[in-house]
C-alpha cells in the first residue's frame, strides 16, 4: 500500500526544497548568455522576467536549449531567449501538495515549474527536486 503524505508535509517539503529562482534572464538576451547564467547560479533552468504586471512568466531550461538550438544547429549567440522560452509557462501555488506537482510533471512532460504566491515568483521545482528530496526523506 502507498503511503500518502499529509499537506502539512508536503507544504514544509515544497518550501524547503524550491529552489530560489535565478530571475534576472531577459527575453532579449541571446541563449548563450542564459546558459552562461544557468552555469554561473548552478540551475538547469531560468525564469524570464515578465516586461509588465500583465505579462506572463516564462521559462527558458537546459532541454529547451538542447532540442531547440544544438540540435538544429542553431547559433546560441546570435538566437534571443525570446525565440527558445516557454510562455506562459505553469505556475503552481507554495501550497500544492508534493503528489500534485508530481502528476502536473507526468501529464505535461514539463521538468520545471515556478512556485508563486500572491503575484510573487518564490522559487523553482524541477522533477529533480522532487526525486531528491521526497525519495530520500525520511519516514
Amino acid at each position: 500500500m502507498r503511503s500518502r503524505l499529509p499537506a502539512i508535509v508536503a507544504f514544509a517539503l515544497l518550501a524547503a526544497f524550491a529552489v530560489p529562482a535565478a530571475v534576472g534572464a531577459r527575453s532579449g538576451q541571446s541563449v548563450a548568455e542564459a546558459a552562461a547564467l544557468m552555469r554561473q547560479e548552478g540551475v538547469r533552468s531560468l525564469i524570464i522576467e515578465p516586461r509588465s504586471e500583465e505579462d506572463p512568466y516564462s521559462i527558458i531550461t537546459y532541454s529547451d536549449i538542447v532540442r531547440k538550438v544544438l540540435a538544429e544547429g542553431i547559433d546560441p549567440g546570435e538566437t534571443p531567449v525570446e525565440n527558445v522560452m516557454t510562455k506562459p509557462v505553469v505556475l503552481i501555488p507554495p501550497t500544492l501538495q508534493v503528489e500534485y506537482i508530481a502528476r502536473l510533471f507526468r501529464q505535461t512532460g514539463i521538468g520545471h515549474v515556478p512556485v508563486v504566491d500572491c503575484g510573487k515568483l518564490l522559487g523553482v521545482v524541477s522533477m529533480t527536486d522532487l526525486i531528491t528530496e521526497v525519495i530520500t526523506e525520511p519516514e
